[in-house]
């Protein structure tokens, strides 16, 4: 009010100065008086005549009359003009004065009407301003608005004090928002000055929105403590349920600088977090104190125009999350049985190698990868326990002689891996793997089992250099997948050995992959048939019964021999479902033959049986279905086991042999002489029968050797009251040399090939004998 009344008094209308009345005043009375004075003194000097000088002095004073009434009204008139021209400049001054607020200035009565518009941003437009002139708040306001005003007017003309409301108004579709100063004027009219605080109301309407929602976000962290700070990295709020998190607290930080809130040494790791929230970006951080660990997420916080005014600082303990992570951590990069570290946790060190051989840190590496193979038999002989230990002790055997800088790595059940870094050839790896045959075929102890544990190994270099060109492998996966593949080629090619990838092993792999392929889709379409070769008792020359025998006649390449496929159906399980199909097909078609031939001695069917077959729990249950369902004599069915399988999958297999004995069931041992024969164990197994493999056979009258094999293997065979039959017979002489041996019976192509089912019946109409 006081700087209003100061401006008041600044102005030309209100600064009526009395200098300047005195100063005419003074002139006028100066030049009366002179008039007065030389105007008598001239008139008696000049006429004596009294009557005339009675006349002239009334002449003399209603000219003095005259002269000061018209230099009065020069005076007055010129005031006039210049009080007019005053105050049509003090007006325009005062309207430009008013004009230059940006504040809305109207003048009203007592009962809100409006009088004059001064000013007003709002009501922008002339003819608008004159619509508003004249009415009252009741004929443009809502009737409470009205009295409200009515009502605050009414008392400022009462009291003379001004007073202030705040209000908000629709004005064309948009809701604004005013703080208005009700000043009086008169006794019956105000002015009142309104100001538009829509922005300012809006702002503080956002921030204070945003503070609910940042206080009731903070209160929804578990453990949190959730701090807000301006452009200043002052802290505005501080909320959360973690409200105690080491030494801070909401009291000692807000309304602090970060520098004035946290120590020195995390205040150092925080500060360009804050500087970036405050350039628009978001960052996470650990930041350790003591023994605990909070995780903070530092990002910005605008306004309702995306303007950035401060940040938000979330901080949770994260401590027990990080302990977890680490035993989980240890739970995916170790084998949970043996501790040893796993295949995810090497191809994660093989990928760093990668890497640092890419950018030049590393040169020629290799790795290795050894595969154990007596793990399945010490697993299922001795248990799974010692098996695993088997495999922790060869780990730890490496380890220590070798002196290896990286620790060895199970990929597998029954597969380590080793990386070796930083080597100077090729050759300097393949001497480590000769040392590592050496060392693993010395025996291990494990719980009063002495265990020999040998290994097949496959080695594949990193960045080497092959011949002409490199050969390099881009993924860990691949490289750990080529040591793999020339580890199987070793064994392929000879069992505990040894062998570098070489690209070309690559190519066969996939072939045999493809070959996989094939196979699945072969025994889903009928792709697959059964041969059956003719089995000759040798002292009458007749035919006792066939061997069935599985071929693939591939649509594209024909025939495919079982040396191609039968080894790839076991590495894949694919065996198991030929197995079966075969012992099925095989015993249907004998039932139809024995139907046909009513003879005392009914013909046999000799079927092989592999090792993963043998083991399965459902064995003997699913052969008594085949019999019942087929209707053959258990005495008919003659199951071909290999060496391997019978002398060294453990007591199950032999509980298993047993069973099928009980039943009437033939059992023989295939391609005997070749395997890992055990004399102690094959008295014990209830076999019926040695079969004498071809490669003896076709070398009998060649070599010696063989010859005195082939015969020791018949005498072996009729002392444990066991019959021998040789396969693989394709002269006369061979079938005259094993009958003098006493062996019972013979197969081969002296005979026949193995033929088709239709084929064997018309050899048997023939009823040959030979």
């Amino acid at each position: 009010m006081k700087t209003e009344q100061k401006v008041m008094n600044n102005l030309p209308l209100f600064n009526l100065r009395l200098t300047s009345s005195c100063y005419i005043v003074g002139i006028y009375a100066f030049l009366g008086s002179l008039w007065i004075s030389f105007s008598d003194a001239l008139i008696v000097k000049l006429i004596n005549d009294m009557v005339l000088l009675s006349k002239l002095q009334s002449i003399k004073g209603w000219g003095f009359v005259f002269l000061s009434s018209c230099l009065l009204y020069l005076l007055l008139s010129r005031k006039d003009r210049t009080k007019s021209e005053s105050a049509i400049v003090t007006e325009l001054e005062l309207a430009a004065w008013v004009g230059a607020m940006t504040d809305i200035v109207l003048i009203l009565d007592k009962q809100g009407c409006c009088q004059k518009i001064l000013s007003t941003q709002t009501i922008a437009s002339e003819q608008r301003r004159q619509e508003l002139i004249g009415k009252s708040f009741r004929e443009v306001l809502s009737l409470e608005q009205a009295e409200l005003f009515e009502e605050q007017i009414c008392q400022v003309l009462e009291k003379q004090q001004i007073a202030q409301i705040k209000y908000s108004l629709l004005v064309e579709s948009k809701l604004l928002w005013f703080v208005a100063k009700i000043v009086p004027l008169s006794k019956d009219t105000v002015i009142w000055v309104a100001r538009d605080i829509t922005e300012q109301t809006q702002t503080e309407a956002e921030l204070e929105q945003k503070e609910q929602q940042c206080r009731l976000l903070a209160n929804n962290f578990p453990e949190s403590l959730v701090m807000f700070f301006d452009r200043n990295l002052r802290y505005t709020l501080v909320e959360g349920t973690g409200l105690e998190i080491g030494d801070l607290s909401k009291n000692r930080i807000e309304g602090k600088t970060i520098w004035e809130a946290l120590p020195v040494d995390i205040c150092e790791l925080v500060e360009p977090l804050y500087w970036k929230a405050i350039a628009g970006k978001t960052s996470f951080a650990e930041i350790p104190d003591g023994s605990r660990v909070y995780l903070l997420q530092v990002q910005p916080i605008t306004d309702s125009q995306g303007e950035i005014f401060g940040g938000m600082t979330i901080a949770q303990e994260i401590t027990a999350q990080i302990e977890i992570e680490e035993h989980l951590q240890e739970y995916a990069f170790c084998d949970s049985l043996t501790g040893l570290p796993n295949k995810t946790w090497f191809l994660e060190r093989l990928s760093r190698t990668l890497e640092e051989t890419l950018s030049g840190k590393n040169d020629l590496f290799a790795v290795f990868y050894i595969q154990l193979e007596r793990f399945s038999i010490v697993k299922y002989s001795l248990g799974h326990e010692l098996a695993d230990k088997l495999a922790i002790a060869t780990a730890h055997r490496l380890q220590g002689c070798l002196r290896l800088r990286e620790p060895v790595a199970q990929v597998g059940d029954s597969a380590l891996a080793i990386l070796l870094a930083n080597l100077e050839d090729v050759s300097e790896a393949t001497c480590i793997a000769e040392r590592i045959q050496e060392l693993l075929n010395l025996p291990l102890s494990l719980r009063g089992h002495e265990i020999y544990s040998p290994v097949t190994i496959g080695i594949a270099f990193g960045n080497y250099q092959l011949r002409d060109r490199e050969w390099h492998f881009q993924r860990p996966e691949d490289l750990l997948r080529g040591a793999d593949t020339a580890m199987n080629h070793a064994k392929s090619n000879g069992k505990l050995h040894y062998a570098v990838f070489h690209p070309e092993m690559h190519s066969l792999a996939i072939a045999r992959l493809q070959l996989e392929t094939e196979l699945r889709k072969a025994i889903e379409s009928g792709q697959l048939q059964i041969f059956y070769q003719p089995i000759v008792c040798l002292k009458t020359g007749k035919i006792i019964g066939f061997e069935a025998l599985v071929r693939w006649l591939h649509p594209l390449r024909g025939k495919i021999a079982p040396s191609e496929f039968i080894s790839l159906a076991e590495e894949t399980g694919l065996i198991g479902a030929i197995d079966w199909w075969m012992l099925r097909e095989a015993c249907q078609q004998l039932s139809i033959w024995q139907q046909d031939r009513q003879e005392s001695e009914p013909l046999t069917m000799s079927v092989n049986m592999s090792h993963k077959i043998l083991s399965q729990v459902n064995l003997v249950a699913e052969i008594k279905k085949i019999l019942s369902s087929t209707g053959i004599a258990p005495s008919s069915l003659k199951l071909e086991v290999t060496e391997r399988a019978i002398m060294e999958d453990g007591a199950a297999e032999a509980n298993t042999l047993e069973e099928l004995k009980s039943l009437g069931i033939k059992l023989s041992i295939d391609d005997f002489g070749t395997g890992y024969s055990c004399l102690e164990r094959l008295h014990q197994l209830p076999i019926d029968t040695l079969k004498i493999d071809r490669s003896f056979v076709s070398r009998m009258l060649q070599d010696p050797n063989n010859w005195q094999i082939i015969s020791t293997i018949i005498t072996l065979a009729h002392s444990l009251n066991m019959d021998a039959i040789a396969e693989g017979i394709e002269t006369a002489a061979e079938f005259a040399e094993l009958r003098s041996l006493a062996a019972e019976y013979g197969q081969g192509y002296f005979f026949s090939k193995p033929l088709s089912h239709q084929e064997a019946e018309a050899l048997l109409k023939q009823k040959l004998q030979w």
